[in-house]
């Protein structure tokens, strides 16, 4: 599988043609409420939602709803240790994905805290089963947005569909190694318990400096330096050139892994030759 998140901020007016190939669209995102019986409103405009539906049908992927992000994660305690609450905002979630046509939802809760056995993960676990149970007699799935460091119970691997590993912003620098990815599948598996089949690897589209803090899109750096294509460190900012995203993909394959997971798809070239996703998809297509 390759599957890329695309903030609403890019969809407005993006050309399905830079992504195909994709088999999985992530919708990025809605903040959940802390209140969960509060009215359900829709992060999408009616146009982004028609130019999601419009990317779903030029390139036959499926389309995901994401719940949460980086600085979209802080209702998530107060929301899933109510129960009632937690429920009724599944309820109308699930609703609503099925009235705009989106085939699942991804939860992306940065990050629940204490150990696997906190109330945090077991309500996040709950969260993962509420929203199974109300999916069930559709062909609806459930995945989650998850850093190998994160110590997720066992139990809510069982539960989820599928994994999106996110084997990037590693605070030793740089980021995104190959020997970092190998590490993360290692831990998610043997110390994690995730079944390989169930992780989609991370990737990133984008360099992270030294500092941490800067960050820049790859797109920008191949259109200052349009011949490094090839490198994983340009201006200081670290990231994966195609070679090294050629190699994670042959990575997941041998691995047994569900596939590729990108943050985030707009931030690639529009030019094949330099582009990162048709990296991807020609070594997806290996025999």
């Amino acid at each position: 599988m390759i599957i890329g998140y695309l903030p609403k901020a890019h969809v407005s007016h993006f050309a399905s043609a830079r992504l195909q190939g994709l088999t999985e669209l992530i919708a990025f995102s809605m903040e959940p409420p802390a209140d969960g019986f509060s009215p359900f409103n829709s992060p999408f405009t009616p146009h982004e939602l028609s130019q999601y539906q419009k990317i779903k049908q030029d390139v036959g992927c499926k389309l995901l709803f994401c719940v949460g992000g980086g600085a979209r994660s802080e209702n998530f305690p107060e929301l899933t240790a109510n129960t009632d609450a937690r429920q009724h905002f599944v309820g109308e979630l699930v609703s609503y994905c099925k009235e705009n046509d989106f085939d699942g939802v991804d939860y992306d809760w940065e990050h629940p805290e204490g150990d696997q056995n906190s109330e945090q993960h077991k309500n996040y676990k709950a969260l993962i089963q509420d929203t199974k149970e109300e999916m069930s007699g559709s062909n609806m799935i459930v995945t989650l947005a998850q850093a190998a460091w994160q110590p997720l119970q066992p139990e809510t691997y069982e539960i989820v569909d599928r994994v999106h590993l996110m084997s990037y912003d590693h605070t030793d620098y740089p980021q995104a190694t190959m020997d970092k990815a190998e590490q993360n599948i290692d831990t998610m598996i043997n110390a994690r318990g995730c079944p390989a089949k169930k992780i989609a690897l991370g990737v990133p589209f984008y360099g992270r400096a030294e500092n941490y803090s800067d960050t820049a899109k790859y797109s920008d750096l191949i259109s200052r330096h349009p011949h490094a294509y090839h490198k994983d460190i340009i201006e200081g900012y670290a990231l994966n050139g195609r070679p090294t995203i050629i190699e994670k993909t042959r990575l997941a394959k041998e691995r047994g892994l569900a596939g590729i997971m990108i943050w985030q798809v707009g931030q690639d070239t529009v030019d094949p030759e330099t582009s990162l996703l048709a990296a991807i998809v020609s070594a997806t297509a290996e025999g």
